[in-house]
């Protein structure tokens, strides 16, 4: 009896024990070379799109300001990486179509490199491969269309976030800060913004002084950051103060002479600063891919505690609060 007892606490001992539902989650984690920042669960202050009938009264504000609540989530610390676009050109994985538009877009575009050849930060060769115009830097994935990023961040296992989830991410639980980094002014110190030339991003660890409330870089300026949702004016009109969660729309918002549209945040390299706020967003066409537009994952809570448990995400260092 006493020899067994011995043996089932030995078990008991080495066995590793799964992760409790109601452990703390790691505030950074590890998933597949990527880095990630938790986003705690809470309220938070969202700038929806005001009513656009009101827009011709000069003392009225194009946003509306809503307190919504958000569960928790994981938000990357980095916008995506050339490094991992690339691998993602070459896996396959990509639609026919997708690598199709992308093609008719880059042809349309003067060469960036000295050869001629189509691209950003990951070129296209004439035999149809691919390659990274810098190997030696951190440059973000570029040329993204959202069909693009979408299909990108499944391939490695992440979702594309929310614009509430990016908003929130990028301005914290309190207050509505302008940018990022909070109300001061931009200048070259916090982020990249206003040169005209067609591929000119930064490193993705770039700018450490522009750092969102939660520690994310370069969430204003350098690539344009593509999000989920569609862009739909009466999703907007229909949040209310306090709503959870609130859900997506299942399309667009019809506009004429063009296709329903999508949504970038964040601004780029070759906008000004008014088009780096939290709450500027850009719309733009699904299948649409330019030099600047990127993307940054997320990933829900849920599945972190999944990939922890399964030793297939590793937890860093505890993000800036």
């Amino acid at each position: 009896m006493k020899r067994l007892f011995s043996l089932l606490l030995a078990t008991i001992v080495c066995s590793p024990l799964p992760l409790r539902a109601d452990s703390a989650l790691p505030h950074g984690v590890r998933i597949n070379g990527n880095e990630f920042i938790r986003i705690p669960a809470g309220e938070f202050t969202f700038t929806s799109e005001a009513d656009p009938g009101h827009l011709a009264d000069p003392n009225h504000t194009p946003f509306r300001h809503v307190r919504i609540w958000l569960d928790d989530y994981y938000i990357a610390k980095y916008e995506a990486r050339a490094g991992d676009q690339l691998r993602f050109m070459q896996s396959g994985s990509v639609s026919p179509e997708a690598l199709e538009r992308l093609a008719a877009a880059q042809s349309e575009q003067a060469g960036f490199a000295a050869n001629g050849d189509p691209g950003c930060t990951v070129r296209r060769r004439a035999d149809g491969t691919y390659y990274l115009a810098w190997p030696d830097s951190n440059m973000p994935a570029t040329e993204l269309s959202w069909e693009l990023a979408e299909q990108f961040a499944r391939w490695l296992g992440f979702r594309l976030p929310s614009e509430a989830e990016w908003e929130k991410a990028a301005r914290g639980g309190q207050g509505q800060r302008l940018w990022p980094w909070g109300d001061e002014y931009p200048d070259d110190t916090v982020a990249h913004f206003t040169w005209s030339r067609n591929c000119h991003p930064l490193p993705v660890d770039s700018l450490d002084k522009g750092r969102s409330y939660y520690g994310a870089y370069n969430m204003a300026g350098n690539v344009a950051e593509h999000v989920s949702d569609w862009y739909n004016h009466q999703a907007d009109q229909a949040l209310r103060p306090g709503q959870k969660n609130p859900p997506l729309a299942a399309t667009g918002t019809p506009s004429p002479y063009r296709t329903p549209d999508k949504i970038t945040k964040g601004g780029k390299w070759s906008q000004s600063p008014a088009h780096l706020t939290i709450s500027s967003r850009r719309r733009i066409d699904p299948h649409t891919a330019t030099p600047g537009e990127g993307v940054r994952f997320a990933i829900d809570a849920a599945r972190v505690r999944e990939l922890l448990a399964q030793g297939l995400a590793t937890a860093i260092e505890e993000a800036r609060q």
